[in-house]
């Protein structure tokens, strides 16, 4: 028994009694039809695909109109509000292009009278979802509900004026929290922005890559207003901001290092140095003799001097030889470590990259 769809597993098409599927499969040099999902369009917006073209569409459509964010849409019955939470899109200056593909997935279906607006965030519990049914052939044809989820495969997102780490769910800025604030409570202006949003993002270059922030001529940003925040650059894996740390500075670091590797060195120097006097001094009170009368030479006192030859060899062995050894340890990760080329090919073990840098 099936218990849900999975592409690929359950056959090419997640619903194979879809109008126009086994006639139009792509298969034999005809064009693929497929379920795509209704766009919630709203009044300007300029909608562009295959179709337009002569071709076919295949849920891949490049959309021309005004900021969005598809939060609070409502496109029912009578009922219709394309505006949604934290759209800037009843304001001058707020256009934007909307590149994306797989609308609706990862299982789109096509529904009489049911549009989908834009989905920058995984939406669960969609009623009109669940309603559909999602057919397959593998291991034989069968039918399952629809897991009513739905999220937008793909997308690149250029607005000229939004809000955009809360449209897109992401976490609050590092160097400004009152950045992340819905339209309304922020304290600083919108800006514009480009998100890339997918599965998996490559940027691939043949020579070096630059992510630059800021700049002594980016004094204002593309609303007018000032630009009060240093922006940084940050790296945050999961969406989670509470184990994001600073990056160090290579060549600050490395001077630390040494610097550290120095104080060392002069303490173990320092104990050396005092544990070889004290070595002088005990192995003098350990043969230290004294005159009797009539000016003789009294012997060697029978504990000190065999405790003394012992105390000598003890303090070579635990401090003397040790010091030398935390010396050569220390020249060791010193050329290990912030020497770069000390092992030439992968097993260079130099702490900063040749390649990657940051401020």
């Amino acid at each position: 028994m099936v218990e849900k769809f999975r592409k690929g597993k359950n056959g090419k098409a997640h619903q194979i009694d879809h109008p126009g599927y086994q006639l139009s499969n792509g298969r034999n040099e005809s064009m693929l039809v497929e379920p795509v999902p209704e766009f919630f369009a709203r009044p300007g917006d300029g909608i562009f695909s295959a179709a337009d073209k002569d071709g076919q569409n295949n849920n891949a459509v490049i959309i021309f109109g005004r900021d969005r964010t598809g939060l609070g849409e409502v496109d029912a019955g009578n009922t219709t509000d394309s505006l949604g939470i934290g759209s800037y899109a009843d304001y001058m200056g707020a256009g934007a292009i909307d590149i994306v593909v797989g609308r609706g997935a990862p299982f789109p279906v096509q529904r009489e009278g049911y549009s989908l607006g834009p989905l920058f965030n995984t939406e669960y519990d969609m009623l009109e979802l669940q309603k559909t049914k999602l057919s397959g052939s593998l291991p034989e044809e069968f039918s399952v509900d629809h897991p009513g989820y739905a999220m937008d495969a793909a997308r690149i997102y250029i607005s000229q004026m939004t809000n955009v780490d809360y449209n897109f769910d992401i976490t609050e800025s590092l160097a400004a929290d009152d950045l992340y604030a819905p339209p309304g409570t922020e304290t600083v202006p919108p800006s514009s922005a480009i998100v890339l949003k997918s599965d998996k993002i490559r940027i691939h270059a043949r020579e070096d890559i630059k992510i630059v922030t800021g700049g002594p001529n980016e004094t204002v940003n593309s609303q007018g207003e000032p630009i009060m925040v240093r922006g940084g650059i940050h790296l945050i894996s999961q969406n989670e901001s509470s184990q994001q740390q600073p990056i160090p500075l290579g060549n600050n670091l490395e001077q630390c290092f040494e610097e550290i590797i120095s104080v060392l060195n002069n303490i173990s120097n320092t104990i050396k140095t005092f544990a070889e006097t004290q070595m002088n001094y005990n192995h003098a009170i350990s043969k230290h003799w004294h005159i009797s009368t009539p000016s003789v030479p009294t012997t060697f006192d029978v504990v000190l001097a065999p405790l003394g030859a012992s105390t000598v060899v003890r303090q070579f062995k635990g401090v003397i030889a040790e010091c030398d050894k935390a010396a050569s340890n220390l020249q060791y990760v010193r050329a290990e470590y912030l020497n770069p080329g000390s092992n030439p090919g992968d097993n260079d073990m130099y702490i900063n990259s040749p390649y990657n840098t940051t401020n």
